[in-house]
């Protein structure tokens, strides 16, 4: 059966006591949203965690917050997003309402690279495997602007370091023939490509075709990354379908979103132990299968692996109030292909 918590606290606190204790001696088969072992520790000291198999014997209801949550889910099998969205500043908001293009940012904007683009910068020059197609979006005027999005605005309203990216929200669909690339400098390969519709595509069809890339997911997990995290890099305006701001879908997703973390906050999830509260998201980004436990369903869904977005009580609260700031910036405005197609742009 899937999880669903009776009421008190006390049930959640056993379980958590008994599953803490399951894996720490070891009983269990499968990797869980659990930190990785330091290269020092002995065999003795792995520890794992498995959800118990009758966990998935029945389907979480549409309603539920198990399900809720699996809408937001990103995994290494199904990673192919068109609708994206990017927090920003209301004066980046203002440059767009004026005219202005939607991808800005370029290698030298604020006079330092991105992770990504230093990671392109590292695979061309020491000739690493996809060296090729790094030089092509490092190096091909029309791909070299971006702006990085994520598909839940909850899982990047407070920022991946101390600062946030702004109130504002910028809602990006990209049209269904756009290939969406997949980066992960630990995997062999490291790229591999999709369309909108989620259909494999050839690295030679790509490096012929580049224009057709609107959007990279970045990928970027392991012990070695003091903060693993992963993002989808826009690259092509071309490929933007739609985009928009202020809308009222955008004002009703992030009020949902906002419901869901309260809600998660409410349920006996928030009240789990330190040491299950601390278990590391980016396994589960990774993982096959279906989410072992609620917590894992919660990381599925993140894009940065921190403590900020940990899912404790006082975390999700904080979560929920920097959607509280979300600010519309005044009339609404679109733009894109589709928008210019219509005749409806409105800047």
């Amino acid at each position: 059966m899937c999880w669903r918590a009776p009421e008190g606290r006390g049930w959640l606190e056993r379980v958590a006591e008994g599953l803490a204790a399951w894996w720490i001696t070891g009983c269990a088969a499968t990797p869980p949203s659990a930190p990785p072992p330091s290269p020092s520790s002995s065999a003795a000291a792995v520890v794992e965690l498995a959800e118990p198999v009758a966990a998935h014997e029945e389907t979480a209801g549409p309603d539920s917050l198990e399900a809720r949550l699996d809408v937001h889910a990103v995994t290494t099998e199904s990673w192919v997003r068109r609708d994206l969205y990017t927090w920003t500043t209301p004066e980046q908001i203002e440059a767009l309402r004026a005219g202005g293009p939607l991808l800005v940012a370029t290698a030298a904007t604020a006079g330092r690279a991105t992770p990504f683009n230093r990671l392109l910068d590292e695979m061309v020059e020491q000739g690493r495997p996809g060296h090729e197609l790094a030089a092509v979006l490092r190096d091909t005027p029309s791909l070299e602007r971006r702006r990085y999005a994520w598909t839940s605005p909850f899982a990047t309203v407070l920022g991946k370091g101390p600062r946030r990216y702004g109130e504002a929200l910028i809602r990006v669909e990209l049209e269904p023939h756009a290939v969406i690339a997949r980066l992960r400098p630990d995997a062999e390969p490291p790229w591999s490509f999709r369309d909108g519709e989620g259909h494999e595509v050839p690295e030679a069809e790509i490096l012929a075709r580049p224009e057709r890339i609107g959007a990279v997911y970045h990928l970027r997990v392991g012990a070695e990354q003091s903060i693993p995290f992963r993002e989808y890099v826009l690259c092509n305006e071309a490929m933007v379908a739609h985009w928009s701001v202020g809308t009222p879908a955008i004002r009703e997703r992030v009020r949902e979103e906002r419901r869901l973390v309260l809600d998660l906050a409410a349920s006996p999830v928030a009240q789990a132990s330190p040491q299950v509260l601390g278990w590391r998201a980016w396994p589960e980004w990774i993982a096959t299968g279906p989410a072992p436990t609620p917590w894992s369903r919660w990381h599925r869904a993140l894009a940065f692996d921190n403590e900020r977005y940990r899912p404790g009580v006082e975390q999700l609260e904080a979560i929920a109030a920097a959607l509280s700031d979300y600010d519309p910036t005044g009339p609404a405005i679109e733009g894109g292909q589709a928008a210019a197609t219509s005749g409806h742009t409105s800047r």
